[in-house]
């Protein structure tokens, strides 16, 4: 089986008792951006500070459509990366590109584990083709069959 590269647990958007999630400052300030968002990226930028270079550099070989301008999640993920430096949830200011290549690898590649209330990324599993209309899934459940 194969071990994933980076682990993101706890990070799904999830409803609160009343139904709303909670949201922090970048999910905030996304406003009508954040529809459709299943990972509180508040969560996700806050573990991009606890990652070691040596940790992010296991990304390197995952795609991230840098060079697509009309990637809607790319523009998400330089959006994202601003308002935390903004809102602080990003000490050092001079990381906010990588923290947006991250991000952008984070749309690309990662893979929702509830099991985790998260995503996790792989590299043999970001070399399938991603789809809107997906004919494939990956479970960590032992009794699915």
């Amino acid at each position: 089986a194969e071990r994933p590269l980076i682990v993101l647990s706890d990070c799904l958007v999830v409803d609160n008792p009343s139904g709303n999630p909670e949201l922090g400052p970048i999910m905030t300030g996304l406003g009508s951006m954040r529809e459709g968002i299943q990972l509180d990226m508040d969560k996700i930028c806050s573990k991009f500070s606890t990652f070691t270079p040596e940790e992010l550099a296991r990304l390197s070989s995952l795609d991230a459509l840098e060079g697509h301008s009309d990637f809607v999640a790319g523009r998400l993920a330089d959006e994202v990366a601003a308002l935390a430096v903004k809102t602080s949830t990003l000490k050092d200011a001079t990381r906010q590109e990588d923290l947006a290549h991250f991000l952008r690898v984070v749309s690309v590649n990662a893979h929702t584990v509830p099991r985790a209330r998260g995503a996790m990324l792989f590299f043999w599993l970001s070399m399938f083709a991603h789809s809107c209309s997906p004919n494939a899934t990956y479970s960590t459940d032992q009794t699915a069959s």
